[in-house]
C-alpha cells in the first residue's frame, strides 16, 4: 500500500464540537489591527539583506514625504530608508556608517528633508562618536554621509533630539552624560556640562512644544534645559533639576532610568516609561507633575514608544531576552492595554522578541524596529476607531 492509499483509508479523528479553535482574540499575539514585516532589503528579494549581527534596528525617524529612516547596531552600523508608497514598499540599505557600531536613539529628520544621526559606539578606527547628516538624493556607498561635528572627544552620543524651529540638536554623551548643543546654522557645538555629578543618567531626551528639553539623572529625577539659558555665561549651565522622579516600585528608584519618552504635540503632554519596573507615566511640562499610568506587562522596561495619529500611545514593553509585547494607552478612557506579542505571517512567519525603536508614519501606521540578531522592520496598522452610535 502506497502513502496515498494509506491516507485515504486512514481513520481521522472527529472534529470537536463547541470548541473555538484558533481564537485569535484571546491568544498571545497582537489581537487588534494588523502586523506586517519588511526584510531589510529591496522589495524583499532584489538585494541582499543587511547581514545578521548588523541589522538590529536601534533608531527610527520619519522624514519629509513620509519616508522612514532607520539605523542599525551590531558589528557595523547601517543607515537604511523605507519607501512606504504603493509600488515602492521597499527597504534600501544606504550604506555602512564609517567606524560606527551603534546608533541608538540618535536619528532625527530636519524640515528640509535631511536626516541627522549620532554614532553611539565606534570601532577601533574611530576614537569618538560623531554627528552625521544624510542629504536626500545622496549617492549610496562610501562617503554617503557628511560629518558634522564630534561633540565630546573620547565619547559616543547616547541620544539626540532636534528643535526644527531653532535648528539646534541637543544630545548627551555616553560616558559622562555631558549635555551638548549643536547649532545647525553655524556648525558650533556648546557643551553645557554633565547632567549628573555621579555620571548616572538616562540615555533618553525629549523636547516639549516650547522647545525645552527634558531628561533624567540619578534616581530617575527629571531635569530641564531651557534654550534661553544659552545666553548665560559662567557656571550656570541651564540644566535645572525639577525635583520630581519617574515612578517605580518602592525601593527601586536607584535602578530606574527613563527608558523611552515621546511628546504628544497636540496636548503638550510627555509620555514615558521607566526601566526598573516598566511603569508607564505622563509628565505635564506646564505643572512639572508626573502621574503613573500603570504597567502594560509584568516584565520591566518600556523599550520604545510613539504617539499614533489617533492620539493613542503605542509602544513595546518587556525585558531583554524576553518577548516584547505591543501595548496601547488611550488617554480618553485612560485605558492601558497589552495588545500581545508582535507576529507576522506575511512574506514569512516571524515572531518579534526585541524592539528598541518606534515612530509613526504619515498615514498613522506604526513602525517598530526589531533589535535582534536577525531583525525586520515591523509595521502595525491600528484598527480604525468606530463612530459612536447616534443618541
Amino acid at each position: 500500500m502506497n502513502i496515498v492509499e494509506h491516507l485515504r483509508e486512514r481513520t481521522w479523528p472527529t472534529r470537536p464540537e463547541k470548541v473555538n479553535l484558533g481564537d485569535y482574540g484571546v491568544g498571545t499575539f497582537v489581537r487588534e489591527g494588523h502586523v506586517q514585516t519588511r526584510a531589510l532589503q529591496r522589495h524583499q528579494n532584489l538585494s541582499e539583506p543587511i547581514p545578521p549581527g548588523e541589522c538590529a534596528i536601534t533608531s527610527l525617524c520619519r522624514a519629509k514625504g513620509g519616508l522612514i529612516y532607520g539605523a542599525t547596531s551590531g558589528k557595523r552600523s547601517h543607515l537604511f530608508c523605507y519607501y512606504p508608497g504603493p509600488g515602492q514598499d521597499s527597504v534600501v540599505d544606504l550604506g555602512v556608517l564609517p567606524g560606527a557600531k551603534e546608533v541608538r536613539r540618535s536619528l532625527v529628520a530636519t524640515a528640509d528633508g535631511r536626516v541627522i544621526g549620532g554614532v553611539s559606539v565606534t570601532d577601533e578606527s574611530e576614537p569618538s562618536g560623531y554627528l552625521f547628516a544624510y542629504p536626500r538624493r545622496s549617492k549610496e556607498g562610501d562617503g554617503f554621509v557628511e560629518r558634522l561635528a564630534t561633540p565630546v572627544e573620547g565619547e559616543g552620543i547616547a541620544c539626540l533630539v532636534l528643535d526644527n524651529q531653532l535648528e539646534r540638536l541637543y544630545g548627551l554623551s555616553t560616558l559622562t552624560g555631558t549635555f551638548f548643543v549643536h547649532n545647525l546654522e553655524d556648525g558650533t557645538v556648546t557643551c553645557r556640562g554633565p547632567v549628573d555629578e555621579t555620571n548616572t543618567f538616562s540615555h533618553t531626551l525629549v523636547l516639549d512644544n516650547s522647545g525645552n528639553v527634558y531628561g533624567a539623572k540619578s534616581l530617575g529625577e527629571l531635569f530641564k534645559y531651557e534654550p534661553i539659558s544659552e545666553c548665560f555665561t559662567g557656571p550656570d549651565s541651564g540644566l535645572t533639576p525639577l525635583g520630581v522622579r519617574i515612578p517605580s516600585v518602592a525601593g527601586r528608584s536607584y535602578y530606574n532610568r527613563l527608558d523611552s519618552a515621546v511628546l504628544d504635540e497636540q496636548t503638550g503632554l510627555i509620555y514615558g516609561g521607566g526601566s526598573a519596573d516598566g511603569v508607564l507615566f505622563v509628565f505635564d511640562p506646564d505643572t512639572d507633575t508626573v502621574t503613573a499610568l500603570g504597567k502594560a506587562v509584568a516584565a520591566p522596561r518600556v523599550r520604545c514608544m510613539t504617539v499614533g495619529a489617533d492620539g493613542r500611545v503605542y509602544g513595546v514593553a518587556g525585558d531583554c531576552d524576553g518577548m516584547g509585547h505591543l501595548f496601547r494607552y488611550d488617554p480618553e478612557p485612560r485605558e492601558l492595554i497589552d495588545l500581545g506579542a508582535p507576529y507576522s505571517g506575511m512574506d514569512r512567519v516571524w515572531h518579534g522578541y526585541e524592539f528598541d525603536a518606534a515612530c509613526t508614519g504619515e498615514w498613522g501606521e506604526i513602525y517598530l524596529g526589531e533589535s535582534d540578531r536577525v531583525s525586520h522592520l515591523f509595521l502595525y496598522f491600528p484598527p480604525v476607531r468606530r463612530r459612536l452610535p447616534a443618541a
